[in-house]
């Protein structure tokens, strides 16, 4: 058994070896038209030098097939609902979620509409992939392990991993927003649903228009006259932090970061953008970054790009910079049918799933003129119309931005963009910059979005904004610009985004004005410290109440230790406080507890749901539970509001922390539950390969409420700084290293920068490593 595990070990070691990238030398390829230079740092950044930009997206093709082709594939399928001809039978119900959308289907319609430029950009960047794909000595590591073989690069795969986008950033079926508010009002009333989805508050900071306002209505009337569930889903049961004891409900939605400043803030008059894109962590990153450079030309362009599209999703090219933030806007309604109508309504159509070791499994798709329908009950169907759904939300007009000279060409570009809907914030090399919506946005006509309706007689999508109507923030009026996925608006411009929004708590973006508006000028480092800015605004009231239950305590050994824990604490979400590990946990346990009362009756309802679907920012109705303290809403088996408070502070949170620490709470650190865990898709599933695949894993300041948006296995994504015209001053930064195959000697570099806060350069320093491409012909 040895032997053959070490044979089986060995073959790996040198299928890995095989399918390394080729840094060095010369290769000879088809549907290159001239030679191309593609100069790599020491950190595996690369510099692509090439005769025109049909060529460097050529190139850049070449170069994310070699470093990163699998996860491609992953993209594309997760899009398509094909994982299971990996994965096996484990991956159906991920592919069946998927393949509802048909977007496989899709993509070959939307591709044959392209306009000439695009399909010309398209054919270059494919015709590289397979290039960079048949170049390597074997098929990518990752297959070998899979005992398969990598399909070739279609031009609708670069349309599917756009919908991929789709998937990760904006909602899909399960439950639709719409859904979850309708069974709000069904199964309590509109004022309840409106208390547990308020469409303002006081964190609200906004660019343009009115902030929120503390809620200071009557709590609704049907608040704790529920029947309460003794196996109700506690906080405890969602996801847990490595078993150190701290929970996590599913937070108000945490995410990305963008500000920028004019030439009145700028040092020496420039402007700078500030772009930090938080998704899901992993290895390899989902950025890959790269610049090229045009004979004829002296600018480089520079950013970031996703693997397996022609294009760059942030950067600059020397005259504008650009960085986006998912807008969190409405960009899909629930379609209504009756019952009775939904057979001269729709079609069936079979989609077959492959399951890679099984039968191919069927599964049939409603399709209606609306889209397909995703969910239905005892009176009706809801079919899901969806701008990913639309040849118009899926093209590949960003391209455009590599060349953009102006920022009202940008704008432009932006409008007609067909791409999963982003805040999108622009700088100029003249010291001005703007915001607005890149994405195609939907014109609503006959109803808002919030809840399912019928479509028909002038209720529906009437068609798509064009540039003008579209909503837009300038430094013509304010000497600085920010987003942080929240609402951003107010008034008719907020409706065209949609009235159905969720938008994220506003604390961030409202710290990000804060630390703006003090400031009188920045540079590149100053914006750097932004992004690793983890002041808590938000738990400076928990820890006040906090405070307030340890005051009301006997005196005790206890109290003496939670009292001083929390007179340390200074107000940020460090890795080694253990007061704001206690404040986190403790707001986690009375959410559980009062959230689950509060919805009670719908999650008896339906034992499939949890207290967090129906409030993505459940801090504004806890908070006003936790601050009235209605008698009815009191748990069961307390006298008054403090013993409550008090039991869930010393009995389930300082109390285990006490038991596993010896009585030494500040040996309980934040960092400990807030460890770094970036992995590869398939050491999950083989651990044995995780010391040789992932990142390594470490203590992280930051959390979900905080401009370090950071928590265990989500974060920054990357981190760019940059004024255009300035670019050898930019900062990009990133979780993982450039390649896939941890092989390449460049596998980790950057991690260690991106994990301490340590700046590294937008662009390729000193080649290390030169690949020069020629035609074959």
């Amino acid at each position: 058994m040895l032997g053959i595990t070490a044979l089986a070990a060995g073959a790996f070691y040198l299928n890995m070896y095989a399918s390394r990238p080729q840094l060095d030398g010369d290769i000879a390829l088809a549907g290159l038209h001239q030679s191309a230079l593609i100069k790599r740092d020491e950190n595996g950044t690369p510099l692509i030098e090439a005769a025109d930009l049909n060529d460097a997206v050529f190139s850049m093709g070449f170069l994310h097939a070699q470093e990163r082709y699998f996860q491609m594939d992953l993209l594309r399928r997760k899009a398509a609902g094909e994982l299971a001809e990996l994965f096996g039978a484990r991956a159906v119900e991920a592919d069946k979620l998927a393949r509802v959308h048909r977007f496989r289907a899709r993509a070959r319609e939307f591709v044959e509409q392209l306009p000439a430029d695009q399909r010309t950009v398209l054919r270059h960047y494919v015709a590289g992939v397979n290039a960079g794909l048949r170049q390597l000595h074997a098929r990518p590591f990752e297959y070998s392990l899979l005992l398969t073989a990598p399909a070739p690069w279609k031009e609708e795969d670069v349309l599917l991993v756009n919908m991929a986008m789709y998937l990760m950033l904006q909602v899909r079926n399960e439950p639709h927003p719409e859904l979850i508010r309708q069974k709000l009002i069904t199964q309590y009333d509109r004022e309840f649903a409106d208390f547990m989805q308020p469409s303002e508050s006081e964190w609200d900071a906004p660019m343009a228009g009115h902030a929120g306002a503390p809620a200071t209505a009557a709590l609704p009337a049907l608040l704790g006259k529920q029947l309460a569930i003794a196996s109700a889903p506690h906080v405890d049961d969602l996801v847990a932090d490595a078993g150190f004891g701290m929970s996590q409900p599913k937070e108000s939605i945490i995410g990305s970061n963008s500000w920028a400043v004019s030439g009145r803030k700028g040092i020496d008059g420039h402007a700078i953008l500030a772009n930090d894109m938080h998704l899901p962590l992993q290895q390899p990153n989902t950025f890959y970054r790269v610049s090229f450079k045009t004979k004829g030309s002296s600018r480089i362009v520079a950013g970031v790009s996703i693997p397996g599209l022609p294009l760059l999703v942030a950067g600059s090219n020397g005259n504008i910079a650009w960085g986006l933030t998912n807008s969190n806007g409405d960009w899909s309604d629930l379609v209504r049918i009756p019952k009775e109508h939904l057979a001269a309504e729709s079609r069936t159509v079979r989609e077959m799933i492959a399951v890679k070791g099984g039968s191919a499994i069927p599964l049939d798709v409603q399709e209606t003129q609306w889209g397909p329908v995703v969910a239905s009950d005892a009176q009706a169907a809801y079919a899901m119309n969806w701008v990913a759904h639309h040849v118009e939300g899926n093209n590949l007009k960003l391209y455009g931005m590599m060349t953009e000279p102006s920022i009202d060409g940008a704008l432009k570009i932006a409008s007609h963009a067909g791409m999963a809907q982003m805040n999108m914030l622009i700088a100029d090399a003249h010291g001005n910059a703007a915001w607005t919506i890149a994405g195609r946005i939907p014109q609503r006509t006959g109803f808002d979005g919030t809840e399912p309706v019928e479509w028909g007689n002038g209720v529906g999508w009437s068609g798509w904004l064009d540039t003008p109507d579209y909503p837009l923030l300038t430094t013509a009026d304010h000497d600085y610009l920010w987003t942080a996925n929240n609402r951003v608006l107010d008034g008719d411009a907020l409706k065209k985004i949609g009235a159905g929004s969720s938008f994220a708590l506003g604390v961030r973006a409202m710290r990000i004005q804060q630390v703006l508006a003090a400031s009188k000028t920045m540079n590149e480092a100053d914006m750097l410290a932004m992004q690793l800015d983890d002041v808590s605004l938000l738990m400076k009231r928990w820890d006040g109440l906090i405070t307030q239950v340890i005051a009301g305590m006997p005196e005790s050994e206890d109290k003496k230790v939670l009292k001083d824990t929390f007179a340390q604490w200074d107000g940020r979400a460090a890795a080694d406080s253990a007061a704001y590990r206690v404040i986190r946990r403790f707001r986690d346990e009375v959410a559980g507890d009062l959230m689950t009362e509060a919805l009670s009756k719908v999650l008896k309802s339906d034992p499939k749901l949890r207290w967090d679907m129906f409030a993505h920012n459940w801090e504004l109705p806890l908070w006003q539970i936790v601050s009235r303290r209605p008698a009815n809403m009191l748990p069961a088996g307390f006298a008054s509001w403090d013993a409550y408070f008090q039991d869930a502070l010393v009995r389930r949170v300082y109390g285990p922390y006490k038991k596993r620490f010896n009585g030494a709470l500040s040996k309980a650190v934040w960092g400990e539950a807030n460890m770094s865990d970036i992995r590869h898709p398939l050491s999950k599933g083989i651990p044995l390969l995780g010391s040789i695949l992932d990142m390594p894993s470490s203590p992280m300041n930051g959390d979900s409420n905080v401009v370090l948006a950071q928590f265990m296995s989500f974060g920054p994504a990357m981190r760019l700084v940059v004024s255009p015209g300035h670019e050898q001053d930019a900062i990009l930064t990133m979780p993982a290293g450039e390649a896939g195959n941890p092989l390449t000697p460049y596998f980790r570099k950057g991690h260690e920068e991106w994990r301490t806060g340590k700046p590294l350069p937008l662009l390729a320093g000193t080649p290390r490593y030169v690949l020069r491409l020629t035609p074959l012909n």
